[in-house]
């Protein structure tokens, strides 16, 4: 297995992960080609970037982290302005706009928290349990190191109990807990590199 450094060449098989292993939060309910978009954002972002678990040519696990989310948004909606098109038949139906527009207004629920986040952690299905994500994790905080991040946050579906213990095992601290659609609990955790 190769840990790397996530390329655009990957952001198809990193949004199908997405897709298929995350399959409960609302970026899910988007099409593949506007994940795929967003994960080439990120890695275009200059504060973003995913690092991959790779078997030969395939992506079997990535994390994906960016140094501010504010600013990945507006970096976002002014460079891939192109990946809307992808949501189109989306903007249709009431829901999706609403829930769109909690996604790109969520940070303001966690101002006072640390602006760098692990986006998404995800592994392909077969290969879960095979301690992946707990490898990964290195490769992901020394990319935040070399970014002079000291401290970073997460947000979780409080349903995700598997991830939760993931996360705290891995070091995670609790910080608070948030309703970003509707009245979905999430619950918001902090790592800090030093």
């Amino acid at each position: 297995m190769d840990i790397r450094l996530g390329t655009k060449q990957d952001a198809r098989q990193i949004a199908e992960l997405h897709k298929h292993e995350i399959a409960s939060g609302f970026l899910a309910s988007l099409p593949v080609r506007f994940l795929a978009e967003l994960y080439k954002g990120i890695m275009a972002f200059p504060g973003g970037f995913c690092v991959v678990a790779a078997e030969d040519e395939e992506v079997i696990g990535f994390v994906a982290g960016i140094t501010n989310v504010k600013s990945f948004y507006k970096y976002f909606l002014t460079h891939a302005f192109h990946a809307g098109v992808f949501l189109l038949p989306l903007i249709i139906h009431v829901g999706s706009i609403k829930r769109i527009i909690e996604n790109l207004f969520y940070p303001v629920k966690t101002e006072n928290l640390p602006q760098a986040e692990l986006l998404s952690i995800a592994v392909k299905h077969t290969y879960q349990g095979k301690g992946i994500a707990p490898q990964m994790f290195p490769s992901f905080l020394e990319e935040m190191r070399e970014r002079n991040v000291g401290s970073f946050k997460l947000v979780v579906g409080q349903e995700l109990a598997h991830a939760i213990r993931l996360y705290e095992k891995l070091g995670f601290r609790f910080a608070r807990s948030i309703v970003i659609h509707g009245g979905e609990q999430s619950k918001v955790y902090i790592y800090d590199i030093s």
